[in-house]
């Protein structure tokens, strides 16, 4: 029997329905549910030729949303120096289509409109090209920035602390927003342990996994602190397939602390969050919520809004516009407000005697140093600034460095627990 239009529609709400029971974003649920209507693009052709031509223009996308995807994940395996995430990558593939179709459909439904309200021809065309790049750009800008290929990797650890294989184990906590989370834990031996003994907690980056910054935990453990690192949601070994910018990471931080607290032999440790990039943004965020007793941020922003009209600046006179798209797009797709993710803010929220040390690379291409500046001028405090080192390199540019601020730091948190337990 031949199916006509109407069946692809249903076929479509069916695929959506599924993603949204599933727990799909509402976003991503009506993506689900766009595959299904590419045969529309050419069913309606009056040509063949027309038809053989959309059907071609079909074959292409997924040819290239998959291509695109593998070698993603291939290009983000090779730099992590972990497995390629086959699975992971073929997910984000089915994700990068169903956006390449949504935009072809977009363009198609704009023809449709145009060429019954606009003339002449030329006309329509460059104003179903600028509709289409207005709208799709910042909503495909933000699609891909927050839906991750998870590279899983479970920290190896080093030659000069090998003792640390006896010390460390894989840990799992779920958040409260239902995210399985996975995590490895580092512990002093039982005789050093102790209700003094601090609990360090590492967030890493946007697009890595704990393995990628676990020089962090380790430099930790030879300060004599027990460690955790866990990966983020979306990212690694742990679920989710959509990352916030840091908003909804914090209750990730949360997980991980609930689950510190949980265990008898931490349940009074001093806690110190380190984080590096959105790790940071994210353990600046969280400090005061979880009761941080202190903070090594390294390369976090100042605020969210403030570094997407940093990214959009090259636009020139359309920065504006584009930045204003921008936050629509992550209101409508992610449930985020932009101004929302403000280290800043919660810097200058966080009770002055809770230490904290930010770090900076020199290099950053990324993140800009005033940026930096911003969060310093909270506080009126200094910026550690590594010369040379790429963003978010400074534990591998001057691990020397970073370990005698680390142990700054645990001082600082000591000294401020004294203080208060003598008044």
């Amino acid at each position: 029997m031949k199916l006509r239009s109407p069946w692809w529609v249903v076929l479509a709400a069916a695929a959506a329905t599924i993603a949204l029971a599933a727990g799909a974003r509402l976003a991503d649920a009506l993506l689900c549910g766009l595959p299904p209507l590419t045969p529309l693009l050419w069913a309606r052709a009056r040509r063949r030729h027309d038809a053989v031509k959309v059907a071609l223009q079909a074959a292409v996308l997924v040819v290239a949303a998959f291509l695109g995807a593998l070698a993603l994940g291939a290009s983000l395996a090779a730099g992590m120096q972990a497995a390629m995430p086959w699975l992971s990558s073929l997910r984000f593939g089915c994700y990068l289509l169903a956006w390449l179709v949504a935009l072809r459909l977009l363009q198609a439904a704009l023809v449709v409109v145009a060429a019954k309200w606009v003339r002449p021809a030329a006309l329509r065309s460059v104003l179903v090209a600028i509709v289409t790049i207005a709208v799709g750009l910042p909503n495909l800008y933000v699609a891909l920035q927050t839906h991750r290929i998870a590279v899983a990797a479970v920290p190896t650890i080093s030659v000069q602390v090998a003792v640390l294989r006896e010390q460390a184990r894989e840990v799992t906590f779920d958040t409260l927003d239902g995210v399985h989370l996975v995590g490895t834990l580092l512990t002093q031996p039982s005789a050093a342990a102790s209700a003094e003994v601090p609990v360090v907690v590492v967030c890493h980056g946007l697009g890595a996994n704990r393995a990628a910054f676990f020089a962090y935990a380790e430099m930790a453990w030879q300060l004599g602190c027990h460690a955790l690192a866990f990966d983020f949601r979306a990212h690694g070994g742990s679920g989710g397939f959509t990352s916030t910018f840091g908003a909804e990471e914090v209750f990730d931080v949360a997980a991980a602390v609930g689950w510190v607290r949980s265990q008898p032999s931490f349940a009074q440790s001093p806690l110190v969050l380190v984080g590096v990039s959105m790790g940071a943004v994210t353990a600046l965020r969280a400090a005061a919520i979880v009761g941080a007793n202190g903070v090594l941020a390294e390369s976090a922003f100042a605020d969210l809004s403030a570094m997407v009209a940093h990214q959009v600046a090259p636009l020139g006179p359309f920065a504006d516009v584009a930045a204003w798209s921008i936050g629509l797009a992550a209101r409508w797709q992610l449930g985020v407000e932009l101004d929302d993710v403000s280290p800043r803010r919660s810097l200058s929220e966080l009770a002055t005697q809770i230490p904290v040390v930010l770090l900076q690379s020199g290099a950053d291409a990324i993140i800009p140093r005033a940026e930096s500046e911003r969060l310093a001028a909270v506080r009126q405090q200094a910026i550690h600034t590594f010369a040379g080192s790429p963003h978010g390199g400074c534990s591998v540019f001057d691990p020397e460095r970073v370990m005698r601020l680390l142990e700054d730091l645990l001082a600082a948190v000591r000294a401020a627990r004294h203080a208060i337990g003598n008044k």
